[in-house]
């Protein structure tokens, strides 16, 4: 289980770590490695191009979030609220996004090898583009070519 940073990130953000909420709090480009914003309220947050590897994300609210080419790899965004966020080029290769809510995402060119996306809603997600494989697990029903998922063989 990777470590909780809970007290490096009340260190950075201050009261808003009391609140456990960053609403509209722009942090592109941040280096988030590891770090646990499990069940905070992230609406509208800005984490284009951030590092947010391995990342606990876990029921987290992130309506409206920009993430646009960051790195997800690993992370848990299981149960996480990604209704309209902008995932465009991020990287979800072996996250967990299982019973995530993805309402009207975008995903457009994202890697999602081996994520974990079982029970996730995909209504209205936008996934032209995006490349899974054999290993990435999908909800009941869903057809990923359809969506215009490329699928490697690997």
């Amino acid at each position: 289980m990777a470590p909780s940073l809970e007290p490096d990130i009340q260190r950075i953000f201050g009261r808003q770590a009391q609140d456990r909420t960053l609403e509209g709090a722009d942090l592109r480009n941040a280096s988030l490695e590891r770090v646990c914003l499990r069940d905070w309220k992230c609406t509208g947050v800005i984490l284009a191009n951030s590092n947010l590897f391995r990342a606990d994300l876990h029921g987290a609210k992130l309506e409206r979030a920009d993430l646009r080419a960051a790195e997800l790899s690993g992370a848990d965004l299981g149960e996480a609220v990604l209704t309209d966020a902008d995932l465009e080029g991020a990287n979800l290769r072996l996250a967990s996004l299982a019973d995530a809510t993805l309402r009207g995402a975008n995903l457009k060119w994202s890697q999602l090898s081996a994520a974990n996306l079982r029970g996730a809603d995909l209504t209205g997600v936008l996934l032209q583009g995006a490349v899974a494989d054999t290993a990435t697990v999908w909800p009941d029903g869903f057809d990923p070519a359809a969506a215009g998922v490329w699928m490697t063989g690997e």
